[in-house]
């Protein structure tokens, strides 16, 4: 664990290396819808014109004070969400045995980058804001934990992540995960929770059972089959809790692979604490797949943003932003071409 996190520094400062300077650089393999080809970019040049395109959606989009950050991991149907939340008509449409939800409108959703896809896939690939009318908070789309794009957009997502958090100053943050993060004992749940704590700092601290009051879980594409909105909640939340229950019987030997890194161990038990209490606190809505054809109602979007509004913010200097390159793509990082 020690060794990983050193990695994790190292790769950190090169890739902040790279965005001061050009000494270095990394190629990235982009689909071109002009050219309907894939070409190579340079990072350092992705990231400084990613950076330019957020300025640019910041003049066009302001961004409040507050914030609700959605994150999870991609294709988990963030982006849809927040359209479904801010009024944007939605459909369910039949596709092959089972149901997806479309902009009633093709191609009608919410400005500034809230284009909904339909696949496993990270369709968001720079963080986006909208800011609902007379409202004094925002909505924070982020690119998903684990981007099916490649190593080097995880990197650069590291960066876009805190970039988009420094002229806010107070956060709500929403989970969202699928029932698919639910099996196989809960690994794409265990991967979200851990992802979203290395993104915290406070839950390297003694404060971190605090943060729970300003986190909500939305689980997304649930099949009701047949089953009250209560009744599946309780079940997911019985399935979470179950995971977390999971977790605990294995803490011991994730503490011992913390060495004597207080703040890995820290981590390790805030996490446990906080999202046990977000699950307790029934800090958890569903948003689900449509089982017929026709324009989704209100039901769920009313529970959720009721939800929301139950949680309190937090200042972000309270709970603290970082640069995190995931572990699971370090890795990787030797096999690619570094160049002068």
């Amino acid at each position: 664990m020690q060794i990983k996190r050193e990695i994790r520094i190292v790769v950190a400062v090169i890739v902040f290396s790279i965005m001061i300077t050009s000494t270095f650089s990394l190629e990235i393999e982009m689909f071109n819808k002009e050219k309907n080809a894939n070409e190579e970019i340079d990072l350092f040049e992705y990231i400084k014109d990613g950076k330019m395109k957020m300025i640019e959606n910041s003049r066009n989009c302001s961004i409040a004070k507050k914030a609700i950050m959605v994150l999870g991991l991609s294709g988990t149907g963030k982006t849809t969400l927040i359209n479904y939340l801010n009024d944007v008509p939605l459909v369910g449409m039949q596709k092959g045995f089972g149901y997806r939800v479309t902009p009633k409108d093709p191609g009608v959703t919410l400005p500034c980058g809230f284009e909904i896809g339909h696949n496993a896939h990270s369709e968001t690939h720079l963080p986006s804001a909208y800011t609902p009318p007379g409202s004094d908070f925002s909505f924070l789309d982020n690119p998903g934990f684990g981007d099916t794009k490649g190593i080097e957009i995880g990197i650069a997502n590291a960066f876009f992540r805190k970039e988009i958090t420094e002229t806010i100053d107070e956060f709500k943050f929403m989970l969202v995960i699928t029932p698919n993060g639910l099996d196989q004992r809960g690994g794409q749940f265990r991967v979200s929770m851990e992802r979203f704590s290395e993104f915290l700092e406070i839950f390297d601290s003694e404060n971190a059972a605090v943060l729970s009051k300003s986190i909500g879980i939305v689980v997304a594409r649930v099949e009701n089959k047949g089953r009250t909105d209560r009744e599946v909640k309780e079940e997911l939340r019985d399935q979470l809790l179950s995971i977390l229950d999971d977790e605990s019987k294995n803490k011991k030997k994730r503490l011992r692979n913390c060495g004597s890194d207080a703040k890995c161990r820290l981590q390790i038990e805030n996490r446990d604490l906080v999202f046990r209490r977000v699950i307790q606190d029934s800090q958890v809505e569903i948003f689900s797949t449509p089982e017929t054809n026709g324009t989704l109602d209100d039901k769920q979007k009313l529970q959720i943003i009721k939800m929301i509004n139950k949680l309190e913010y937090i200042k972000k200097n309270d709970v603290g932003f970082r640069v995190v390159v995931e572990e699971d793509i370090i890795p990787d990082i030797h096999v690619k071409n570094w160049k002068k």
